[in-house]
């Protein structure tokens, strides 16, 4: 979506009042565009946002209110200014709630509105330089040959519209490799919407995804748009497809294969233009051989797989993460870039990271509070455990030892770590590199990339 500086949209099905409103703002050297409507406005802002909107709350259709909904789940953000002939003071405290700038009765004090307006352009103004700095910060970091391999197909299917079926644990990133597809494709300037199928009732998924019409169900009071319609022009993101109903596979199957719906209790064909992102931390094979997951489904969204590796695939990356989480909790908390010793990032290193990148972001930002001001030294104590596994520190039960010599390098440390529990989980299993993968919680061509790297070390 382009951002246009100074931009106003008025949305007023008042005629003379929605021009009375943009003279008014024209001329104090505001650009402004009108609309009669909210689904005419929704449309709009799809692919030209303003820097401020003035918002009728009473509308045919959807309601101001509703249209500010909308953007939320547009995950658009403009700040809004709603005008109003009737004092509710339940509409406007429900409004300023739900972030609304000024709630201003008409008939309105000119200056007020004019006032109101100059502050949301000077607060987008100031949004959009904060969220242009933080794009500039880097999201998939690490140098590691096994994320750089996810980048480059990332990269080679962003150019196209082909479906992506991302797969990989919780926590490794799916999320952020979608975005970056997103960002790299000639729909960047489009709306990115993310649907997490687990995590809405699915009795209400398909009006989630596909909108509903007014009175459809119990409690449709209104005409709703749905997030593939949202979407249209740009890319949709269905987190956790595993998770989806049957129900809603077979819905889903149809906008995949004819790019077309319905609303929930409309008969209007809807076509859409979207690009489709599917990401899950399920099996879908076994889920189809257990009859929860179509394979004809399947087989639409898998068009072009990625796989996003565990952070216990690429440990190197681990420095380069630590050292990112560090400098983004220093820029938000203002407070001094704090460094973590050889011993602590070691130990770092040698822990299997059940929860991948989230567990590690939620452990540096615990230890930076305990820490306070000072460098981050921990012991294996503070790391959290899980059950699952044979170790607090490893996937094979081999405990970081400190290191022997000071002269001694981290990186030298730490593949001499490395080594010696691959050779010991080699030993374990009599040279059998498919267990050893297995059991040191790597795939399989890692630990070969391993063993080339180190040399014959068992079996």
């Amino acid at each position: 979506m382009r951002e246009t500086h100074s931009l106003v949209y008025v949305v007023d099905d008042d005629a003379s009042m929605r021009e009375s409103v943009a003279s008014l703002l024209r001329s104090a050297g505001v650009g402004v565009n009108t609309f009669a409507s909210a689904q005419e406005f929704l449309v709009r802002c799809r692919t030209e946002l303003p820097s401020c909107l003035v918002l009728d709350v009473r509308l045919p259709g959807l309601s101001g209110l509703d249209a500010q909904q909308e953007l939320a789940r547009m995950n658009i953000h403009v700040p809004i200014i709603f005008l109003t002939g009737y004092a509710d003071i339940p509409t406007s405290v429900r409004a300023m709630k739900s972030g609304a700038l000024e709630f201003l009765t008409k008939p309105f004090d000119d200056e007020a509105l004019v006032a109101a307006v100059q502050q949301g352009i000077a607060r987008s103004h100031a949004a959009s330089r904060k969220d242009k700095s933080e794009r500039e910060a880097p999201e998939l970091v690490g140098s590691s040959p096994e994320l750089q391999a996810v980048l480059k197909r990332a990269a080679a299917v962003a150019l196209t519209d082909a479906t992506v079926l991302i797969v990989g644990e919780t926590g490794t990133g799916k999320e952020l490799v979608a975005r970056e597809i997103h960002a790299r494709s000639q729909r960047s300037s489009r709306p990115l919407v993310s649907v997490n199928c687990g995590a809405i009732q699915p009795s209400l998924l398909l009006s989630e995804l596909f909108g509903h019409e007014k009175g459809s169900f119990t409690g449709a009071s209104q005409q709703r748009i749905g997030r593939f319609e949202l979407a249209d022009g740009g890319t949709i993101l269905l987190d956790e497809i595993g998770e989806l109903p049957l129900e809603a596979q077979v819905a889903l199957l149809r906008v995949l294969q004819e790019r077309e719906f319905e609303r929930v209790g409309g008969n209007k064909t809807i076509r859409v233009d979207v690009r489709v992102i599917a990401a899950t931390n399920r099996d879908l094979g076994a889920a189809i051989a257990a009859g929860k997951f179509k394979s004809d489904l399947f087989f639409r969204l898998n068009v072009f797989p990625i796989h996003v590796p565990a952070l216990r695939e690429r440990r190197e990356d681990i420095p380069l993460l630590v050292e990112h989480f560090l400098r983004l909790r220093s820029r938000t908390s203002g407070t001094p870039l704090r460094k973590v010793d050889e011993w602590t990032m070691a130990m770092l290193q040698g822990y299997a990271w059940p929860g991948n990148i989230r567990e590690l972001q939620n452990v540096i930002e615990r230890w930076a509070i305990i820490c306070g001001t000072d460098d981050i030294s921990m012991d294996e104590s503070w790391l959290p455990r899980d059950s699952t596994l044979p170790d607090s520190t490893t996937s094979a039960g081999v405990k970081p030892e400190p290191p022997p010599d000071d002269q001694q390098n981290l990186r030298e440390y730490v593949e001499a770590l490395e080594r010696k529990l691959i050779t010991r989980t080699m030993t374990a299993v009599g040279g059998n590199q498919s267990e050893a993968a297995r059991r040191l919680g790597v795939s399989r061509g890692a630990l070969l990339g391993r063993l080339r790297k180190y040399g014959p070390v068992a079996g």
